[in-house]
């Protein structure tokens, strides 16, 4: 099978890279001072978390104004208990972005009529972004008629 051999000199020892949702079996061999290997020590079973435990969910869009959105999720499960920042990235138009530690965040300035996509996505502490993040789509009201 597909398996890598790790050879380290020290007691603990940390894998990336590895897939979401996903089993790895780990085998502990202890190597003598002539290079022999033992039967196994030590070996464990490891399930690694689905990516949408990391990510916010339920995100909803609310509009307040011909000029605003209201964007509004449940914090993210992390599996880690870590205080999350939240990145909100407009995909319909890419200069829009904002971060937060909160779960509801107001976008005003927003041009009226006009359709917008938002994505709400759990950063890491590298300003990365764990994948699959929620999306949401609004249209924003016109500034010259009446709206709720």
């Amino acid at each position: 099978p597909d398996v890598p051999k790790i050879i380290v000199d020290k007691n603990s020892l940390a894998i990336d890279k590895l897939k979401p949702n996903t089993s790895y079996k780990f085998m502990v061999y202890l190597r003598d001072k002539h290079g022999i290997l033992k039967t196994p020590s030590a070996d464990t079973l490891i399930q690694t978390q689905p990516p949408d435990d990391n990510n916010p969910t339920d995100l909803n869009a609310e509009i307040y104004r011909h000029n605003r959105i209201d964007l509004e999720w449940k914090a993210a499960a992390n599996a880690y208990c870590e205080i999350l920042t939240y990145t909100i990235l407009c995909t319909s138009h890419p200069g829009i972005s904002y971060t937060t530690n909160g779960m509801r965040y107001a976008i005003v300035n927003l041009l009226p009529m006009t359709s917008y996509t938002f994505t709400v996505q759990s950063t890491k502490a590298d300003g990365t972004f764990y994948p699959g993040a929620p999306v949401v789509t609004k249209s924003t009201w016109s500034k010259d008629t009446y709206n709720p």
